[in-house]
């Protein structure tokens, strides 16, 4: 990029750029598609990837790549899920910020990406950023490609294969994805000693530990109480069974919880009685909903047996106690008041209640239904929820 391009960049951040793609001759020495794509780039990346806005002379040639991209604190923790030093191997590079990451806690990095133009601006942005041990290289990479004897061998080797079914719609499943983990997984491991794999938020845990084997750990990455990443850590040893990390990273720390699928049979909760949740419903006590990553991993029966809350029933995910527990992975409210569902309390609460969150969790109608049943305009102060009691009795 040139230095007059750069300084318009720099003195236009954050502008609209539809004025100086409407009229370039205005501009002129200055690049204007180029200093467009940046601009409008640098707006979105700002708060997701805040190492990447800090110096504008980085390219963005795609914005579908952009959009794919992980966010830095993604990338960053996969990067704690590397050996210090390790040979890294990025197969899916895109816009290279997974590998850029990786490259600041690995000893040196392999970059393979099979569009050209996104294989030149990642070059050319590892350099600025001064990622000295990263080594580009323009190729759409084959099952053929890595059985070769001449494939080099590696500490980890990350792969975030495309998430597009044989029609073009998004696949959940990791037989749909692009290349086939479950068809390239033996010949990887014999190119690494572990294999760490992204696939879709979406895709089913239970089929995946069921159709791919090795997996020692499946990561449940959350931001913000939003579920972002799959990542598997596949290796060739012998696993007795994986262990499911689940993780939300929030603006103050990180909630932490672990646990195996055999863990969460085994565990043995405690319900609230029909008697005791008449008592809850008059305030003094606090109600516990899980983290997303939690409720992605299952962990129901657990939260109660090691935290010591009380399950509102087996398929209502809510939990409640009279004291506040400050370390549960998941939000804490303060229980104001509590009632049986009814025409006469909705009546009463539109009145009480005219600011509110509201969620439905094993309830006749959906979150979206109950707020429009309560009339209530969105404000996360208050949180009004509908459930399911163990006596099948529905509550607010």
């Amino acid at each position: 990029m040139d230095s007059k391009t750069l300084q318009f960049i720099i003195g236009h951040d954050g502008e609209d750029v539809t004025k100086f793609l409407l009229s370039p001759a205005k501009y002129p020495g200055i690049d204007i598609p180029m200093a467009a794509k940046c601009i409008e780039a640098r707006r979105k990346i700002k708060g997701k990837i805040p190492a990447f806005y800090q110096e504008p002379a980085l390219l963005y040639p795609d914005t579908l790549a952009l959009e794919q991209c992980s966010s830095q604190q993604s990338a960053e923790y996969k990067s704690e899920l590397i050996p210090e030093g390790a040979s890294v191997a990025d197969l899916t590079g895109g816009l290279g910020v997974d590998s850029y990451f990786l490259s600041l806690k690995g000893s040196k990095l392999d970059y393979f990406e099979r569009k050209p133009h996104l294989a030149e601006a990642a070059k050319e942005n590892f350099c600025t950023l001064g990622a000295m041990n990263i080594s580009c290289h323009t190729a759409e990479l084959t099952l053929k490609d890595i059985q070769s004897p001449d494939f080099p061998h590696y500490d980890v080797i990350f792969i975030d294969p495309a998430r597009r079914d044989k029609s073009g719609g998004r696949g959940y499943s990791i037989a749909d994805c692009e290349p086939n983990l479950i068809e390239w997984r033996e010949a990887l491991l014999t190119k690494c000693n572990m294999v760490l794999a992204k696939v879709s938020p979406m895709a089913d845990i239970s089929q995946i530990l069921g159709e791919l084997p090795g997996i020692s750990e499946v990561h449940i990455l959350s931001v913000d109480h939003e579920c972002k990443e799959l990542l598997l850590k596949i290796t060739a040893t012998p696993i007795d069974e994986a262990r499911i990390i689940c993780v939300n990273i929030l603006k103050n720390g990180v909630q932490h919880f672990e646990l195996t699928r055999s863990e969460e049979i085994g565990a043995e909760p405690t319900y609230i009685a029909p008697e005791e949740l008449e008592q809850f419903a008059q305030g003094q006590c606090y109600l516990f909903e899980p983290n997303k990553s939690i409720s992605k991993g299952g962990a129901f029966k657990l939260l109660s047996e090691r935290y010591g809350v009380k399950k509102i029933s087996p398929a209502t995910h809510l939990y409640f106690s009279g004291e506040e527990i400050s370390d549960f992975p998941g939000k804490c409210f303060k229980v104001i008041e509590g009632a049986p569902f009814s025409k006469k309390l909705l009546g009463e609460w539109k009145k009480k209640y005219p600011r509110a969150s509201v969620t439905a969790k094993n309830f006749p109608l959906t979150s979206e239904e109950l707020a429009k049943r309560l009339s209530v305009k969105e404000d996360d102060r208050t949180h009004i929820f509908g459930f399911t009691s163990l006596s099948s009795a529905k509550y607010l």
